[in-house]
């Protein structure tokens, strides 16, 4: 129950410094939005376009991304375009939206030259390898096959790609296949790399940071150099006037090297520290993870680093209870707070951590062993009384937040519950005006075409323009006078209230197959029969209850023939958008 209350203080507080960050860049993003309509050359224009893009990036909104982007094709600053055009391709990619992403892969070809080009190419098909190593065996034949005759001197980015991908594929046998024969992942990463510094700063940075950022698993000097990289680049004069360019990369760095801080002299670990602070802070969307439990582990690896363990340890309990690291990273924190605590004689609470710890290997690697509680057992009994005192503490802590929490939540539900009432209320008035259209105008065999998908509001009871069939083909014409008699059977003699009916019937009654019948249908609707057959029967549900809102549900749908209520409900609803009792309500109120 405590623990429970901690991770609700934690998510208000969570959600409040979201909503100021939120706060923070709509001011700036207003800001920006009216100097841009005061702007009188491009030049400035494209410089205000790109904060807003990145803004755009940050909040996951895209206004002002698309005119960035013209922006920049029209004047041909590739920079700008090469930081729009994988982002915004992965960015659809990663949501299986293939349509968009192509579109977006069709105008970085269309619009980059030359080597800029090749390197955004290769460098989306890169990430898009990345993402799908899921499919181990086709990536790793695709590669072999590109690697055949592949020259660095004259296809120097598509070389980086195959090594990385190599690198990928040899940490991956080493795991799991440790007879295949592979050179280390190192070996693949620094030949890529010497081809990347070999290459102008400009189009290959981005090869190069990706690049160096993996070689940083293996060496802080790589670490070290991806930092010297980001800042030649940040440096940039038209990169240092872009307020809100994304700090991901060197906030990974800088947590990479505190992570390891105990090697570093502490003068520099406590420089990089404050470094990676200060961008946490001014960037708190960039960090690689949730910022909050971020922070933590920031705060947790520097102390640790120093050797301050009353300090490491706040900071490692606050990370346990923050609930978000893996199962392998639990596994980590309780190792190191049993530790600590042993050392210290904090028995109970000693004992209580190599408890949890052995619960949580027992359920990844399924080990049960029991070894050394007893003694640890004995020792923690001296602290009940302090505990019992603490616990109360905590208690008070918890219903403030939960209660905290009851006003924020409530608050939303409200929020939530109004935008839906007033999205109703439109499907309504809509579908009302539909019902009228229907009642008042004559019912012809091309009126089904206008029963459309209503919960988008296209409600348009207009007749569509009747076509010349005087030059039509003998098959056509025969189809459309099936269909009116089809179309006569079904309303004069209302054969949709039988709930039996069926293509099978109708073909017999109108002595016809099935195929030719369903052929007139398609013709004069665009549907299926038994969705011709709905639909008829929608729009007489939808004139019964219009013509007597007190009429009972279920005698609409036995009127109308859908057999059982529950059919008639999900079609209703499936249609229209909303539920028949709420349009009954609506009826009676107006």
């Amino acid at each position: 129950m405590i623990r429970l209350g901690y991770k609700l203080l934690i998510l208000f507080f969570l959600i409040s410094n979201t909503s100021k960050a939120n706060d923070r860049y709509k001011l700036v993003r207003d800001s920006l939005v009216s100097h841009l309509n005061e702007a009188t050359s491009e030049n400035e224009r494209l410089r205000l376009l790109t904060h807003l893009s990145d803004i755009d990036f940050l909040q996951k909104d895209s206004a002002f991304i698309l005119p960035c982007w013209n922006a920049a094709v029209k004047q041909k600053d590739y920079l700008i375009m090469d930081g729009i055009a994988a982002p915004m391709f992965l960015r659809y990619y990663n949501k299986n939206n293939s349509d968009s992403a192509d579109i977006w892969l069709q105008r970085a070809q269309l619009s980059f030259e030359g080597e800029w080009l090749e390197s955004n190419l290769e460098f989306i098909q890169l990430l898009q390898d990345i993402r799908s190593f899921d499919q181990y065996d086709k990536l790793s034949q695709q590669i072999r096959t590109e690697r055949i005759n592949i020259s660095p001197r004259d296809d120097p980015y598509r070389s980086m790609r195959i090594l990385y991908n190599l690198a990928l594929f040899s940490s991956f046998e080493a795991e799991y296949n440790p007879a295949a024969v592979w050179k280390s992942p190192r070996e693949y990463l620094e030949q890529a790399l010497q081809i990347a510094e070999q290459l102008p700063y400009r189009i290959g940075s981005r090869f190069k940071m990706q690049i160096l950022m993996a070689l940083s698993n293996y060496d802080l000097m790589y670490a070290k150099q991806f930092l010297l990289c980001l800042d030649t680049f940040y440096a940039q004069p038209d990169v240092k006037a872009r307020p809100f360019y994304s700090k991901k990369p060197a906030i990974i760095a800088y947590d990479k090297l505190i992570s390891v801080g105990d090697s570093l002299p502490e003068e520099e670990l406590r420089e990089y520290y404050l470094k990676l602070s200060a961008l946490v802070e001014e960037f708190p969307s960039s960090a690689p993870v949730r910022t909050d439990y971020f922070k933590l582990r920031m705060k947790f690896n520097f102390y640790k680093a120093l050797g301050n363990t009353d300090s490491s340890l706040i900071y490692c309990d606050s990370l346990v209870m923050n609930d978000n690291p893996a199962g392998n990273n639990k596994i980590y924190l309780y190792e190191y707070k049993s530790k600590v605590l042993g050392e210290q004689q904090r028995w109970k609470d000693a004992y209580q951590s190599a408890m949890i710890l052995m619960d949580i290997r027992d359920s990844l690697a399924h080990i049960s062993s029991r070894n050394a509680l007893a003694e640890l057992q004995a020792q923690y009994e001296v602290d009940d009384a302090i505990q019992i005192a603490e616990h109360k503490k905590r208690q008070m802590l918890l219903f403030t937040a939960l209660i905290a929490l009851l006003i924020v939540s409530l608050i939303i539900f409200a929020i939530r519950s109004r935008r839906y009432r007033i999205k109703n209320r439109i499907l309504l008035v809509q579908l009302n005006d539909y019902a009228a259209a229907i009642k008042n105008t004559p019912l012809k065999e091309n009126d089904l075409k206008e029963t459309e998908d209503l919960k988008l509001g296209l409600i348009n009871p207009v007749k569509p323009e009747i076509k010349d069939t005087t030059e039509e083909m003998p098959k056509s014409q025969e189809l459309t006078l099936l269909f009116e008699k089809l179309d006569q059977l079904m309303r004069m003699e209302k054969k949709y209230a039988d709930p039996a009916l069926s293509r099978e019937v109708l073909t017999s009654e109108l002595g016809v197959n099935r195929n030719k019948l369903s052929e007139a249908v398609f013709q004069a609707t665009g549907k299926t029969i038994n969705d011709y057959i709905v639909s008829v029967r929608l729009n007489e549900a939808l004139l019964l209850i219009k013509n007597d809102p007190k009429i009972a549900l279920t005698e609409v749908a036995d009127k109308c023939g859908f057999g059982t209520y529950s059919t008639f409900y999900r079609s209703f609803f499936k249609c229209y958008g909303v539920k028949p009792a709420e349009y009954k309500k609506y009826l009676t109120e107006e």
